[in-house]
Order: structure tokens, then sequence, then C-alpha cells
């Protein structure tokens, strides 16, 4: 719902394979995105500006979102699709977005002060919990109440460099919202690499090489730039491409390793 992960996720290839396993794909999604058009069923969902109910942020702030325009065609707000979804299977829940906020403070006593008149009113911010602003006020469950940071040790990669992905400004997340803009089309991202490296591997700039890593590889354009430092590559993640060669290990916290994949990069 909402959610590309044939492109978003790395290690295209195995999840692309995994998706299409599957006994049934349904997708719930505005846009006919990559893994909607892998999907045994799309259910076509509103827009942000084709329904109305509360929406709260990370910075603890809860606002109501009002409806502009209906939604086109069949497009449903996504409360009303889980709403038909489940009465097929013999179970009913209420899909009015004001009832739903209304049960969420019951759940949520983070969000039990708040009242519709209020995340409604735009003359000022509703925040939660108690409208208070708590900045630094909680420690984290440790002995002096400091947070505990994890730093593997890096080895040192011999006969290849280090892969991160970066954002664009201009683009947004899998690119199928701003790739639709008119002018803007499907990204393609180069390969950007060091002087210094490209010396050494007798690559000059715009020339096409293969870019290989544990999990599979793929060919990029590559762009010299001397932003990128020597024995470090750079690819914006917005190309679909991208994560055929960024590998799905993990740290830690069960986030892929965007930041860190280990490459080389062979002249064809």
């Amino acid at each position: 719902m909402g959610y590309n992960p044939l492109i978003s996720m790395p290690n295209r290839e195995k999840v692309e394979r995994k998706l299409r396993s599957l006994d049934l794909l349904v997708v719930i999604d505005p846009f006919m995105t990559e893994t909607a058009k892998i999907a045994d069923y799309v259910l076509p969902a509103a827009l942000w500006v084709e329904k109305e109910g509360s929406v709260a942020n990370l910075d603890r702030l809860v606002k109501w979102r009002f409806k502009a325009i209906d939604p086109p065609g069949e497009a449903k707000p996504d409360y009303e699709i889980l709403k038909e979804l489940a009465e097929g299977f013999g179970y009913s829940f209420n899909s009015d977005p004001k009832e739903v906020f209304e049960e969420m403070k019951k759940v949520s006593p983070t969000y039990s002060n708040l009242s519709l008149d209020e995340i409604m009113d735009y003359s000022s911010n509703s925040r939660y919990p108690n409208h208070e602003v708590s900045l630094y006020e909680e420690k984290f469950n440790t002995e002096d109440g400091k947070a505990r940071f994890i730093f593997r040790e890096q080895h040192e990669v011999k006969n290849g460099m280090i892969l991160i992905t970066v954002r664009n400004v201009t683009r947004y997340n899998t690119d199928v919202v701003t790739g639709r803009i008119p002018g803007f089309g499907v990204y393609s991202t180069p390969i950007y690499i060091s002087s210094d490296d490209a010396t050494e591997l007798k690559i000059r700039d715009s020339e096409e090489v293969s870019v290989i890593s544990n999990c599979g590889k793929m060919n990029f354009k590559v762009k010299i730039s001397n932003e990128v430092p020597k024995g470090v590559a750079m690819m914006y993640m917005h190309d679909p491409k991208v994560n055929y060669v960024v590998c799905d290990d993990l740290d830690e916290s069960g986030a892929p390793k965007y930041k860190y994949t280990e490459i080389k990069i062979e002249k064809l």
C-alpha cells in the first residue's frame, strides 16, 4: 500500500523473484508503479488532496487534511478500500475519518488530549502529547541516559570501491511522481567516481562500464567528479537500475546498507 518495493528495496533481482513467486500480490496505490505492474490486482487509491483525515508527523504535529477534489474513476481513500476488503472477509470497522481519529485517541495515549476542533484549526499547531515541546527532555534507556552508537569496523576494500546511494533534490523516492512531470522522464543516473580512480581504471568521462557487486551487476555511464573522494563511487537512488547492485545486507537496526556496498567497476 503506497509502497514500491520492486524499485526501493536492495537486491532487486531477489526482490522481483520473490514477488513473482507469491500466490497473490495485491497493490493499493494511486499510480501504476513497477510493483503494481507485476501484481495480480491493483486497487486504485485516492491522492492526499482527494481524501480527508488526520495526519501526524514525526515532529509530533497533528493536523486535519481537508479534501479538495473527488478522486477520479474507481479510486478510493485507503480507509474505504481496507473497509471493503475487511467486509469481504467477514469483518467490519469504521471508515469515517473522524471516527478513526477518535478511535486512535483511545489506543494511543499521546493523542488523548487532542480534539478534532484543535487539529482542524490552522491558526495554531496541535502537538502531542499535551501540546508540549519535549525536545531533549527524555533520555535513553541506558545507565547514564545517553545514546549508544554502534560502529561496525570497516575492513580495507581491495581491488574495489565503496558505493553510496544518495538523493537528487529534483527527484522523489522511486520517481513514480516526479518521473511523470513533463520534461523529466524516467531518471537515469551515472556512476560518479573521482578523477584518481578514473585514471587508475583507464576510464573516460561518459564511458559505459559494468558495475559489479556480490548480488548483481548492471551497466552505467561514468561521470568523473571532484566531489567524490578516491575509493568511493556514488549514484542517485531514483534510477530503477541502481538496486540491482545494492545488496541486502542489514545493519544492527535491520536497515539495508544503502550507503555501503562493495563494488568493482570494469570496462566493457
